[in-house]
């Protein structure tokens, strides 16, 4: 062999290495990943409830909401999902699909988003009085926080460097109009009671909710005809960032989740395949 030859041949080596994806998850291969309809906390054995598979094919009349087990991420890596969905038999347009993932911590715990989407540019506030597990308002001093949308939270025992996200202490949503601001104490309610105590000098923030999970595929919308959704999610958003192109803090593994909105009320059959997920270093 030359040495032009052996150069190639070891320059197509690298190459392969540099450019190598992991199938990590594929139902091809695994053909029964899914857990039953609905189920929020997903479970470590298989758990499909009507599921069946047949030549490649996974259906189900009238699901709602499919979860796959866990998969470990790399924020490192990057991470392609894929699938291919079809809806039969439709007695009227179904409302609406998503295919996306949803984050999970490091103690399999699902990540969501008002526990680490950190309103921008509100200062940081001190609870002013004792907060009893039950009671539906708050009094917080320093801040003379506006309250413009119904989706936002106050989340407790905060830290300035943000290293508490994701950060589980958080209220019902803010009632909008109860914002009331007295010799630099401002008063809060919530929408239902607290959950938790928290002692006068508490450290709170502002967060915020939004989408339920991190919508990373696109695709047409599903009919009779299969049509392929896709999309590529890497890296890890900045503390108190979110959106469906990078991981939210604290993600250590995810769930694939799919579902039709209203499958079940038009008589549909929902049926999926080749639903991948592709690791690789970018």
């Amino acid at each position: 062999m030359s040495k032009r030859s052996v150069f190639s041949y070891f320059l197509l080596c690298l190459l392969s290495i540099a450019c190598r994806a992991d199938i990590v998850f594929d139902s091809n291969t695994t053909p029964a990943p899914f857990l039953r309809p609905g189920l929020s906390t997903p479970k470590d054995i298989d758990m499909r409830g009507n599921w069946s598979f047949q030549n490649g094919i996974g259906r189900n009349p009238g699901v709602f909401c499919i979860f796959s087990k866990p998969i470990p991420v790399d924020p490192a890596k990057n991470y392609i999902l894929s699938g291919e969905f079809r809806i039969l038999n439709a007695q009227s347009p179904i409302k609406g699909f998503n295919f996306a993932f949803q984050p999970r911590d490091a103690a399999n715990k699902s990540i969501f988003v008002h526990e680490v989407f950190v309103v921008p540019d509100s200062p940081i506030g001190i609870l002013a009085d004792d907060v009893l597990d039950g009671d539906t308002e708050i009094f917080v001093e320093g801040v003379s926080w506006e309250i413009p949308y119904a989706h936002w939270v106050v989340a407790f025992d905060v830290k300035e460097d943000m290293s508490d996200l994701p950060n589980r202490n958080c209220s019902p949503r803010i009632i909008m109009e109860s914002s009331v601001l007295r010799e630099n104490v401002l008063q809060l309610q919530f929408s239902r009671p607290l959950q938790g105590s928290y002692p006068k000098g508490t450290k709170v923030r502002l967060h915020s909710d939004g989408p339920t999970y991190q919508y990373v595929a696109q695709g047409a919308q599903p009919g009779e005809e299969w049509v392929k959704w896709s999309g590529v999610i890497r890296g890890m958003h900045p503390a108190g960032k979110i959106g469906p192109d990078k991981w939210y803090q604290g993600t250590k593994s995810a769930n694939i989740i799919f579902r039709c909105f209203d499958a079940g009320m038009t008589g549909a059959t929902f049926e999926f395949r080749n639903i991948q997920v592709e690791e690789n270093i970018p």
